[in-house]
């Protein structure tokens, strides 16, 4: 699509959580039509061992009803309560113990890309809540394995720190894909 639609063929990338799974799987396949690339709090390839100690600690899931999951998981994840109508949908989807264990299966053989040529910014939030900061520092690794790539935090931010902070989210795309200087309220990261 990106070949078909974008005259020179080449499209900035941004991921948020999963979507992060995505764009690395393209940029492996066909890295030739990424120009910029930002991760931030994305999934990558996950250990086994990781996926078999989180899955059965998902079950209490079913237990919840939808609203207090929703609730629940927009608490956890420091997002507004503004956006719970447009969460709904998918945080119920999201929480059901098939869709979390084909998730969870395909990020223990996610493939990740060799080299990334196109810049590459990597961002968490830096207060990723309780057991999720393990993911947080998985989210990590495209920082420590690309040389293109350079890292940022966002202060008080959590894994959806974009919904947290839209205005800083949106000023830190737009400078990241024209190159010029990030805001300055990201705290650098160096690994």
């Amino acid at each position: 699509m990106i070949r078909q639609k974008i005259p020179d063929h080449k499209a900035h990338l941004v991921g948020l959580s999963l979507s992060g799974a995505v764009i690395l799987t393209l940029l492996r396949r066909t890295p030739d039509v990424a120009d910029h690339v930002i991760l931030s709090g994305s999934s990558g390839h996950l250990p086994r061992w990781l996926v078999t100690l989180s899955l059965p600690l998902f079950s209490v899931l079913r237990f919840m009803k939808p609203a207090s999951l929703v609730r629940s998981t927009l608490r956890q994840q420091g997002i507004p309560a503004h956006y719970y109508d447009l969460l709904y949908e998918d945080i119920v989807i999201s929480s059901t113990m098939p869709f979390l264990r084909q998730m969870y299966t395909e990020l223990t053989t996610l493939e990740l890309p060799q080299e990334v040529a196109s810049p590459l910014l990597v961002c968490v939030g830096e207060k990723e809540p309780g057991a999720a900061s393990v993911y947080g520092r998985i989210s990590l690794y495209p920082l420590r394995r690309y040389r293109s790539a350079q890292g940022v935090a966002m202060p008080q931010g959590s894994h959806a720190w974009p919904l947290q902070f839209p205005e800083v989210f949106a000023d830190m795309v737009r400078a990241w894909v024209t190159d010029r200087p990030l805001p300055s309220v990201l705290k650098r990261l160096k690994i």
